[in-house]
């Protein structure tokens, strides 16, 4: 992955890899029914970008910033974190560190 490749680069450098950290900004775009096979990623319905979301951890981001596409009222955009973070709890378990 990339993210290897980075830590790779800081060590063949003589900086501690483990220093690092992998900050995402994840736009999500949330749909109604489930995209196709040929979705961009944070892009579906509520277990796709959970998916997503799981398997950015999984290659090492520490932190996600979350957007969404488009003007989103406040509301709307906490009630579309709420959906995602409740798909994702079940998946915290895959990552937890």
């Amino acid at each position: 992955t990339v993210w290897k490749q980075i830590r790779d680069a800081a060590a063949g450098y003589g900086r501690d890899p483990d220093a690092l950290q992998l900050v995402v900004r994840a736009d999500i775009a949330l749909l109604d029914e489930p995209a196709g096979d040929d979705r961009p990623t944070y892009v579906g319905d509520v277990a796709q970008v959970a998916d997503d979301l799981a398997a950015t951890a999984e290659a090492g981001a520490s932190e996600v910033i979350i957007g969404f596409h488009g003007d989103v009222h406040l509301d709307d955009a906490l009630d579309r974190i709420a959906r995602v973070a409740e798909a994702l709890d079940d998946r915290i378990g895959r990552f937890s560190r």
